[in-house]
């Protein structure tokens, strides 16, 4: 068994990340927006390279069954992480607070920003998080 140890800076960017993942959580169960069984499910394919892919399916299929043929294209590129909806409920304010996190995590540890890939369902949900970026940059 092969077992990777983080550098110091790599842990210090992931317990920032997360602290911040449970703040933003924390702030909308307690507002009682949502509920822990809304969080999406994250799956990721670590690969080499400078460009990370966040994969936003629709509602049938998934979104690991959603990019099935464009895989291979997507991970010679690098990592891809999907964001699966939970299916015993849905809450936009925790997605997109969970695509917050993802970005801001992503950008820290790659110094840019992934490509958002978005289908059917996705690509509304991907819309809708920049909208609301935008205005959040706004004020």
């Amino acid at each position: 068994m092969k077992v990777l140890r983080a550098s110091p800076d790599s842990a210090w960017v992931f317990a920032s990340a997360l602290q911040w993942l449970i703040f933003c959580c924390c702030v909308i169960f307690a507002a009682g927006a949502a509920g822990p069984h809304q969080l999406a499910t994250l799956l990721v394919e670590k690969r080499p390279g400078p460009v990370p892919t966040i994969v936003l399916g629709g509602f049938v299929p998934d979104a690991t069954e959603q990019v099935f043929l464009l895989r291979g294209f997507l991970l010679k590129h690098g990592s891809v992480y999907y964001l699966n909806y939970p299916r015993t409920g849905f809450s936009l304010d925790l997605i997109c607070a969970q695509i917050d996190d993802l970005v801001a995590e992503l950008n820290s540890v790659h110094g840019q920003r992934p490509v958002l890939f978005g289908v059917s369902f996705g690509a509304g949900l991907i819309l809708e998080w920049l909208r609301r970026t935008r205005l959040a940059a706004r004020n």
